[in-house]
């Protein structure tokens, strides 16, 4: 930013000074270098040199074990400038010989150094530190094995070191020798720099004066800048383009004022259009922000634009959607494959479709779809136009409708089935009686005892049914205490599990959570069966033992009783026909009437029977009861009101008699 302020002169001046810098900062670095690398070489030479004539003249001495002689030779050697010291250690790595240190003959020098210098088997030569009583020194230190000619025993090792402060100075002063040298450099460069720049911006600033002038309209035809070079061919050719320019500018402004008669009424058309484009944006913006069906554009994987009906039906919210919401967030896993396919058909070109996809809210809750889709533009791409249409209602309703019918038409079969049926048994029972009583043969009297309590069991099969379809005795309604019926029915059903159940067999605890709750109008005895059943199931689940849960709850219009195992659970499928009479996991065990005929007691009391089960973690049973019941008898099924909840369709793992869901039969174990 500085740089682009300044004027051309002083940036050229600045721009080559520094190259100027800059080649001689490198020069100076590659010249440092090259002089320490010589100087230093020196210095290691001169060592080696040394070390090596040290160990030569030292050798006669060690064989001869002459230390007196060694440690002259090595004072002889130090200087004190150059050599800082000389050190000639024997066979046995003792001191034969150490400059100005004559107290450590025949010692032993215990430092890192020495070690590494015993330990070397040929010269080497190494940079150390070396303190000399008052400072480190930095040295270049040549370690020699000393051997005889042709010989591999070892008599000795010579150890030399040459101070590196030599080097260093002499370094010191080619680098002040480089520098000055640099500097000089550099201010020629930049006063040549000064005058060349100088050279080019006095023709190009009498240009800028030529061009202010243009621009006020004082504009010279003669103006001229002969330089001989390529700024006089700039300046010609802008005096032939600043005459062409004035000649467009007169044109230009003869076009302008053409142009400005047209713009008025150029003006109004578009105020016009774009009134009438807002007013359409307006309609198609309230059209689909008052939608009650989802709509959305979808771009690849995520939804750019929702409405607000999309946010509600899936439990989203606008910022999920600003920080990317995919469209496999919103289906069931077992539709996005359909609709990948269905997104990649269109970006093929393929024409618009029309579905019935399953959609998963932020809730968890299942949402069945009519899925319209077709490829749109949209802001300069193309883009995925999605209509989504809950009709999870209208389906609920549909299999309520088909549900009903389905009854009605079993309650009149089975109440013309059990009449006659019940005529028959009544022959058959009143004859075996008969022939009972004249009978003399034991095994011909214990067979009709056998045909009786067939005829009893087939009677009691007959009444379940006609319980369920409502073929039954008329019952008054009453205010009925639900905790103390609770109660009562854990009492007897406890006390007849226990006898019944194997000593050994795992304990089943059952375990009260009893809210304060208002009466109900209902008939006790049904409502006893009911929960009766539906205990039995919850203990018949658990084979291993467990906790059973009974609860009770109300709020202003209605009781809720669940009970809930921690049983063996049911499959998707199983869940499916929980509501089917004569279904049941046990075959021949059970009736599969439980459930079925629980239903028909709830529907007569105006109440709704739901499951929610999972495999291998139990079964949760809800009855919910109105407190005040609008009837006042037991009613036939075919007139009982719906007990499906019409609302929403269960969630999976859910299964209510309305819409096929969690599993539950007569007394089945897996039913619990």
């Amino acid at each position: 930013m500085i740089l682009g302020r300044m004027r051309l002169s002083h940036r050229f001046t600045l721009v080559f000074s520094l190259i100027v810098l800059a080649m001689t900062g490198v020069l100076f670095v590659a010249m440092d270098r090259y002089f320490r690398g010589t100087l230093t070489s020196n210095a290691e030479h001169r060592a080696s040199g040394m070390g090596q004539a040290l160990a030569t003249v030292s050798l006669p001495h060690l064989l001869r074990y002459d230390y007196l002689t060694v440690q002259q030779v090595v004072d002889g050697v130090v200087d004190g400038q150059e050599v800082l010291y000389a050190i000639v250690l024997d066979k046995e790595g003792k001191v034969a010989g150490y400059s100005g240190q004559r107290d450590r003959q025949g010692f032993h020098l215990d430092d890192a150094a020495t070690r590494s210098s015993l330990a070397a088997e040929a010269p080497n030569l190494r940079n150390l530190d070396w303190n000399d009583g008052e400072h480190d020194v930095r040295v270049v230190e040549a370690v020699f094995p000393v051997r005889p000619p042709g010989e591999t025993v070892r008599w000795g090792t010579v150890r030399l070191g040459l101070s590196l402060e030599t080097v260093s100075h002499q370094l010191w002063v080619t680098r002040v020798l480089l520098a000055v040298i640099g500097l000089a450099g550099v201010f020629a460069a930049t006063l040549a720099s000064l005058l060349l720049a100088r050279r080019i911006t006095q023709p190009l600033r009498r240009l800028v004066e030529a061009t202010e002038r243009l621009e006020s309209g004082e504009w010279d035809p003669e103006f001229r800048v002969d330089t001989g070079d390529e700024i006089g061919d700039l300046a010609r050719k802008f005096s032939r383009a600043a005459s062409s320019l004035e000649e467009q500018t007169r044109r230009l402004r003869q076009a302008k004022e053409e142009l400005t008669a047209l713009n008025s009424t150029l003006e109004d058309k578009v105020e016009q259009r774009t009134a009438e484009l807002h007013s359409s944006n307006e309609k198609y913006r309230l059209l689909v922000e008052g939608s009650l069906d989802a709509f959305c554009l979808l771009d690849g994987e995520q939804f750019v634009f929702v409405n607000p009906a999309f946010l509600e039906i899936f439990g989203r919210d606008e910022e999920e959607v600003s920080i990317g919401l995919g469209w496999d967030q919103i289906l069931h896993p077992n539709f996005l494959g359909q609709a990948r396919a269905r997104f990649e058909a269109l970006e093929a070109g393929a024409p618009p479709f029309e579905e019935e996809w399953v959609g998963v809210s932020k809730q968890g809750r299942i949402i069945d779809l009519e899925v319209r889709g077709r490829w749109v533009p949209y802001e300069g791409r193309e883009v995925v136009e999605l209509v989504l249409v809950d009709v999870t209602q209208k389906k609920t309703l549909i299999q309520q409708i088909v549900q009903n019918e389905r009854m009605r038409a079993m309650g009149e079969m089975t109440a013309m089935v059990a009449h006659h049926f019940n005529n028959i048994l009544a022959i058959i029972h009143g004859r075996a009686q008969l022939v009972q009583r004249k009978v003399q043969d034991p095994r011909l009297a214990e067979s009709l005892e056998v045909i009786q309590s067939s005829v009893l069991k087939a009677g009691e099969m007959v009444r379940h049914l006609q319980d369920y379809f409502g073929e039954q005795f008329d019952l008054r309604f009453v205010e009925v205490d639900v905790n103390a019926l609770l109660e009562d029915v854990v009492f007897y059903q406890e006390r007849v599990w226990r006898s019944s159940r194997p000593r050994e067999a795992p304990p089943i605890e059952v375990h009260m959570e009893l809210d304060a709750i208002p009466p109900v109008r209902g008939a006790g005895p049904l409502l006893r069966d009911a929960f009766g059943r539906i205990l039995v199931n919850a203990v018949e689940a658990m084979p291993m033992g467990g906790d059973v849960y009974v609860r009770s709850k109300a709020n202003a219009t209605h009781v809720t009783v669940e009970i809930e195992d921690k049983g063996t659970g049911m499959d998707a499928e199983t869940l499916s026909r929980a509501f089917d009479p004569f279904f049941s996991t046990k075959g021949s065990a059970s009736r599969g009437l439980g459930l079925s005929a629980s239903l028909g007691i709830m529907q007569r009391h105006e109440g709704r029977i739901s499951l929610k089960s999972e495999p291998a973690e139990g079964t949760s049973v809800s009855i919910v009861l109105p407190i005040e019941a609008r009837v006042s008898r037991i009613v036939p099924f075919g007139r009982a009101p719906v007990a499906a909840d019409a609302a929403a369709t269960p969630p999976s793992g859910s299964a209510s008699p309305s819409a096929p869901g969690a599993a539950e039969t007569g007394s089945t174990p897996s039913l619990g």
